[in-house]
């Protein structure tokens, strides 16, 4: 968080950081015969970080909003979390499930491992069980917990970015004609 702080404050170290970073994966994705960003978009992408932030910071509203939502999604998270244990004739202390849910959400973001996988399971499983919870009970709940939290919302992503793609596309050539 800090690196990435000290990184915003310096532009021309930042550009120079992103350019290394999206060579990397390009490099990657050439493998598949994909290519994510060219270089030559990447300043362009840089000044929008900085247009962005700008917004936000000078937007109190957009800031509360952002705040709000984050804060529903996560206690939409540990509610559901709550409910998968529910659901198996478990009622837990709200408190341990807080508890848990974000110890392992620190844990997977040091993990850095994309979506913390197999690092929140793990955690939440462990820390559920040392709390009291049945072994059966605790992994069975965390495993409805990512499928309903993690794993079902890309499906459903990947529909709505469809779609927006082909809209996008027909407006484009309503535009054109």
């Amino acid at each position: 968080m800090f690196y990435l702080i000290s990184l915003y404050s310096n532009k021309e170290k930042l550009l120079k950081r992103a350019k290394k970073s999206i060579g990397f994966a390009n490099k990657i994705t050439r493998f598949f015969k994909v290519s994510l960003i060219p270089n030559e978009h990447i300043p362009q992408l840089i000044d929008k970080i900085y247009q962005v932030t700008k917004i936000l910071r000078s937007n109190r509203k957009i800031q509360f909003s952002s705040i709000c939502g984050a804060l529903l999604f996560w206690f939409g998270d540990i509610f559901c979390l709550y409910f998968a244990l529910l659901s198996f004739n478990y009622t837990p202390h709200i408190s341990i499930v807080i508890f848990t849910y974000c110890v392992s959400k620190i844990m997977a973001t040091i993990s850095f491992i994309p979506g913390g996988l197999g690092v929140i399971e793990a955690s939440m499983s462990l820390l559920l069980i040392g709390f009291g919870v049945p072994a059966p009970t605790a992994l069975a709940a965390v495993l409805i917990f990512r499928l309903i939290s993690f794993w079902l919302p890309i499906p459903l992503g990947l529909v709505s970015f469809l779609n927006l793609q082909r809209n996008y596309t027909k407006m484009k050539i309503k535009n054109i004609s």
